[in-house]
């Protein structure tokens, strides 16, 4: 519900006027009845009422009661100590509001208290609460009854003031007791003797004030002393208020609300008259706004810098259509009932009649108009007439107008050639007022079709004019016509001065759903465009119903849902201010509003019966801030609960202070909200989030942001607010930590690094252990090549071998006995090559054999027919086997199956593959294994069978199975006698193979 209220006692038009808003239920107030209303440190409006406690940001309010933890729905007091702890006091005691919910504390005495008056703290670590049954100090958890005067112990303390020396305790307003430092108790003030009592009490400029039914009395020289008598003394006072400004505020029991402004020639007052004059506080908030609580709503009062102007005879009027100011400082105000009224303005900004003019019809109205070099008004009208007014004689003109034209638009005043131009409904007139025609283009005899709106600019004698379907015509100095086509569109255009001043080089365009531009126009060439405004800079509204621009650089826009100041700043960005205009409790459309800026500086508007003014001299663009806050954080979106996480919070709102959140606890939204009351706009945001963030969002009016899945770390978040078109305020704070998982911390790595230590250190051991278990193998292993390098190379053999070659020297067969030397030595190279390796190539084998078996030929004196057949299938430069294998089998037949035999004597050693397994066999035609056993004995070195069960091993090992047997014989019977034996031998091939 809204209303404005016209300052009328004014001596200068220079005065502001006060605009009220008046917030109820409708608005989202729990009751209209207010007891209290305070604004916190973070900028929120508290109020209390008689159903609820309420939070008001400017934007919306938010209610808490009994189920917040309220004591009692009737609220009196609210008070935020030094500790930035909110207080509520309540008719049934007091809490203490955390977060979103209220702890109450007990009292030490058990009694009801019924009141709270207020809170007061004595010093910075005590904080007093004044009820109707005495003073508490908070203790801990509790509420402690203390006794500042004996006798006063359970007596109602309506206000504790401490001024100067002396602390002032107002006992249930009927009596002021003063205390000095020691102690001493001085009675100022006692109902019965003065019989009023004290209502209020308030300190302005270090001296006390008192509000009574009596009026307002100020405590000075130990005696009270009437203020304001002639005005206040025959009313009651209920509550007095001064501002910042040095203006009082009185809530009486005649005014609803007194304001007394001080002057040079004294106090002046105004009335807000309210519904039911019961004051019960008020409050200026940090943006200079003044609050008002009383029984009707939350009343909110403005200084607005327009005065709205009204006469019994504009009341008459159903639509103003123009206001103009006239060269004689007369208003002349054009309705739709085919009058004009001229008005002089009083020092006491009253309007004053001075004359009415009908029109030829009495429905009749200004339309478009323009001022000739001899200060005559021409104007056309709603009813296509011509007239021509020179100070209150007026003249139709439409005869000079073609007979056959039924509309007339706007019209332009040359005054360097003095001629007229008017827009007609086809064609353009031009001439004198002596007579016009048809414009034509010079030299060529081409008209100007279907003109809207003309502008002159007189510098240049050159003219615009906007046509209904053919785009812009611009006339030269010469009077020659360039169109310009659909280019320039200033259909809707406005120029500064809107018709007043039509011979400027500033053109602004206001383009539907685009917002404003302006061009510059160089008379003798088109309008180019150097600057726009849109949304962004505080345009409110897209359409527009007028612009202007004041003589101090001011931009001024007319919307249906105001006017909108616009003023470049030093860094070359639009600032703005809106001003709604309320009348009777409803903000007025400004439909058909239009400007007018008179040589003064006063800008003019006319509204449906009313007059509106500002004064461009002295309208300012305060900045208008707004204080971002913090209100919520939750994990998860979802309400938490933080006491779990951090034993500090910032302030009554409860917000963690820094809280360390665990791995998994990651996901944060943060709700922020920005405050200001100075003028209705939605706000927009931006934030960041330190470290992820390098730069701030884009701007947004969303006032809750949710991060997910943020990885461990220390991260400060920052949000920043304002209204569109102005600064940013000072950002709100949020910092939060977030563990790294357990297996990141240091004591979970050094858990880590104790269990690698003891894991390395037993993988160590088992590998230690392995490792010399694999060295007793591979010695195991070397042994066993030893062996068998030692079978191999039987010492019995190599001494024969040694003892052969020295009877071939003895004998003097050099020759054979060197050709012994090199097979033998040859021999001995390969033997020690292939015992160096695991496995050797099967060619190199069957060298080494060939040379064993010439050797053993040459030693033993024998002749043997010695063959190895090789399957064609096979290369044996590709097939590895271990080495040494076959040896001892080659050996067992020389030495045991053939050196015995008589005759003829045959080796054979047969190769042969049989899919993953290479097949040995060495065959000879010698005695058998049976006769040959038979002589075992008598070799020095024993038999050689124990070579056999060693191969048997590492053919096991190298084949890695046992199945099927690596080693078998096969005896050959003749009608039975032995006729030879042979050898298998079976080596499994790798995949090296």
């Amino acid at each position: 519900m809204l209303f404005l209220v016209g300052i009328t006692a004014y001596n200068s038009i220079e005065a502001q006027s006060y605009s009220t808003q008046l917030y109820t239920t409708l608005e989202g107030l729990s009751d209209n009845y207010i007891f209290s209303v305070f604004q916190d440190s973070y900028g929120y409006i508290w109020i209390g009422t008689n159903n609820g406690l309420n939070r008001f940001d400017g934007k919306q309010f938010k209610v808490y009661g009994i189920q917040q933890g309220l004591p009692s729905m009737q609220i009196d007091q609210i008070y935020e100590d030094r500790k930035h702890r909110l207080w509520i006091g309540t008719r049934a005691g007091m809490a203490e509001m955390q977060g979103d919910h209220f702890q109450v504390y007990p009292i030490s005495d058990g009694l009801s208290i019924r009141f709270v008056s207020g809170f007061y703290e004595p010093d910075t670590s005590r904080l007093w609460a004044m009820t109707n049954i005495g003073l508490y100090e908070l203790h801990d958890q509790h509420w402690e009854k203390i006794t500042l005067i004996p006798g006063y112990e359970n007596t109602a303390i309506s206000k504790i003031i401490q001024l100067g020396q002396y602390r002032y305790v107002n006992f249930g307003n009927r009596e002021l007791i003063r205390i000095n430092n020691q102690g001493d108790t001085t009675t100022v003030f006692s109902s019965e003797v003065r019989n009023t009592i004290i209502n209020s009490l308030v300190v302005a400029q270090d001296t006390l004030f008192a509000s009574t039914y009596a009026g307002l009395l100020k405590f000075t020289e130990h005696q009270w002393v009437p203020v304001l008598k002639d005005s206040l003394e025959k009313r009651i006072v209920y509550i007095s208020y001064r501002d910042t400004k040095g203006r009082w505020w009185f809530g009486t029991d005649s005014d609803g609300v007194l304001l007394a402004i001080p002057g040079d020639a004294g106090y002046t007052f105004k009335r807000f008259p309210l519904s039911f004059n019961l004051v019960s506080r008020f409050l200026e908030d940090q943006d200079g706004n003044l609050w008002v609580a009383g029984v009707q709503g939350l009343l909110k009062i403005q200084e607005q810098p327009y005065h709205i102007l009204q006469s019994p005879e504009l009341s008459a009027i159903p639509f103003i259509r123009k206001c103009l100011v006239l060269p004689s400082e007369e208003i002349l105000v054009s309705g739709d009932n085919g009058k004009l009224y001229f008005f002089a303005m009083t020092p006491t900004l009253q309007l004053m009649l001075k004359a009415i003019i009908p029109l030829k019809e009495s429905w009749d109205f200004i339309d478009f108009w323009t001022m000739d070099n001899r200060n005559q008004l021409w104007f056309t009208t709603r009813a296509s007439r011509l007239y021509c007014l020179k100070e209150h004689e007026l003249h139709d003109r439409t005869h000079l107008i073609d007979s056959r034209n039924r509309i007339l638009h706007d019209l332009a005043f040359d005054r360097n050639s003095g001629h007229l131009y008017v827009c007609g409904d086809s064609v353009l007139y031009y001439g004198t007022e002596s007579g016009l025609d048809t414009f034509y283009s010079a030299g060529i005899k081409i008209s100007i079709p279907n003109p809207r709106t003309i502008r002159m600019k007189e510098d240049d004698h050159a003219a615009l004019v906007q046509t209904l379907n053919d785009g812009t015509f611009m006339i030269n100095h010469s009077g020659e016509t360039f169109p310009l086509g659909h280019k320039y569109n200033f259909k809707f255009s406005y120029w500064p001065g809107s018709n007043q001043e039509k011979h400027t080089s500033k053109i602004w365009v206001n383009e539907a759903g685009r917002g404003l531009f302006q061009f510059n126009w160089p008379g003798d060439q088109p309008p180019y465009p150097v600057d726009s405004i849109n949304q962004d800079d505080g345009l409110t509204d897209l359409q527009l119903e007028d612009v202007t621009e004041d003589k101090t650089g001011k931009l001024w826009l007319a919307t249906e849902n105001g006017v909108t100041l616009l003023q470049l700043n030093n860094h070359k960005q639009w600032e703005h201010r809106s001003y709604n205009i309320i009348q009777n409790n409803n903000q007025t459309p400004l439909s058909f509003s239009s400007f007018f800026l008179d040589t003064s500086g006063q800008l003019w508007m006319n509204l449906k019966n009313k007059l509106l003014t500002f004064n461009t001299r002295f309208v300012t663009l305060p900045p208008v801030s707004t204080q971002t806050v913090i209100e919520e954080v939750m994990l998860f979106n979802q309400p938490t609960e933080w006491k779990t996480y951090t034993d500090t919070f910032e302030g009554f709102r409860h917000i963690p202070f820094h809280p360390q959140l665990r791995h998994n606890e990651n996901s944060l939204s943060i709700g922020f909200n920005g405050l200001q009351f100075t003028i209705p706009s939605r706000l927009e945001y931006v934030y960041r989030l330190e470290p992820n963030d390098t730069a701030w969002s884009a701007p947004a009016n969303g006032n809750v942001v949710t991060f997910y899945k943020l990885d461990p770390g220390d991260y400060f978040f920052e949000v920043k607010s304002r209204v569109p078109g102005f600064k940013w305020s000072a950002p709100a704070h949020f910092s939060f930590s977030i563990e790294n998982p357990y297996w990141e911390t240091w004591w979970f790595r050094l858990l880590v690094l104790l269990g690698a230590f003891f894991i390395i250190t037993l993988v160590f051991r088992l590998r230690m252990h392995q490792l010399r278990k694999q060295a007793y193998l591979q010695n195991q292993l070397r042994e066993l090549e030893l062996k068998a390098l030692k079978l191999q190379m039987n010492p019995h053999f190599i001494h024969n071998a040694l003892n052969s070659i020295q009877s071939l020297i003895i004998n003097q067969k050099n020759t054979d006995a060197s050709r012994y030397i090199s097979k033998f030595a040859r021999l001995l190279r390969q033997v020690l090559e292939n015992a160096e390796n695991n496995s050797i190539l099967l060619d190199k084998e069957i060298s080494t054999l060939q040379l064993y078996v010439d050797l053993e030929q040459l030693r033993m004196d024998m002749n043997i027919k010695y063959e190895v057949i090789l399957d064609e299938a096979i290369d044996p430069a590709s097939i590895r086997i271990p080495p040494f294998i076959l040896q001892p089998f080659v050996e067992n037949a020389l030495w045991h199956g053939l050196s015995r035999k008589i005759g003829p004597k045959h080796l054979q050693l047969r190769i042969s593959r049989h899919s993953d397994w290479m097949m040995f066999e060495i065959t000879d035609d010698g005695i058998g294994r049976h006769r040959a056993g038979e002589g075992y004995l008598t070799f020095p070195e024993g038999h050689l069978s124990k070579a056999i069960p060693m191969v048997r091993k590492r053919l096991t090992e190298f084949n890695r199975t046992n199945i099927p047997d690596p080693v078998q014989y096969l005896d050959h019977v003749e009608n039975g006698t032995a006729k030879g034996t042979t050898a298998i031998v079976r080596v499994f091939l790798s995949q090296d193979n």
